[in-house]
């Protein structure tokens, strides 16, 4: 082999490495601007900053799970303005970098879990769940929703007209849109 064929050898696997680096820079600029897209949203005075109740909602839009324990230790971290808001590129790296480690990333739950946990629910309920018990529930037990986030789910709830949630209309409907975005994922 001459030493020019050599030499365009090496260079195409320099090449490739730079392709390599290129790919992953690539995907952090899509995670990033899905970061700020989504911190776009909550930032309501068009001020690049976010206030400090919609961190919560933040995570949970970019499907990172987190407990409120450690919700609270993030907010304590952070640097507040004096109205309770927070500068979204303070908030960036941070979020970059659970998205970046799989083992923070949120994993949908599957039909069967769903329906264990209406089970569990339904035997302390036996006549069933309206959109009273639904809210006493959420907004009282566990990681409590606030009235916006309860709003939303109440919004989303199958009701049938005796005033009862039809769970399994329910789950069927979190585990279509959960199919839906895996397939917009991949694409």
């Amino acid at each position: 082999m001459s030493s020019k064929n050599k030499e365009e050898q090496n260079e195409e696997f320099d090449s490739s490495d730079d392709d390599t680096s290129s790919i992953f820079e690539d995907k952090d600029e899509v995670l990033k601007t899905k970061v700020y897209e989504v911190l776009k949203v909550f930032d309501q005075n068009g001020d690049n900053t976010i206030d400090i109740s919609d961190i919560g909602n933040v995570y949970r839009c970019l499907l990172i799970n987190i407990s409120q324990e450690q919700l609270a230790d993030i907010e304590s971290q952070l640097v507040k303005t004096e109205n309770s808001t927070i500068s979204c590129d303070s908030l960036v790296p941070r979020l970059l970098s659970q998205l970046q480690t799989t083992d923070k990333a949120f994993n949908p739950p599957t039909f069967a879990d769903l329906e264990t946990a209406f089970h569990t629910i339904l035997e302390q309920c036996p006549e069933g769940l309206t959109k009273e018990k639904v809210t006493q529930l959420l907004t009282n037990r566990g990681e409590p929703l606030n009235d916006v986030e309860m709003a939303e789910m109440i919004s989303h709830l199958p009701i049938r007209k005796n005033k009862i949630m039809d769970w399994k209309a329910y789950c069927r409907d979190i585990q279509m849109t959960i199919e839906e975005k895996q397939k917009i994922d991949k694409q």
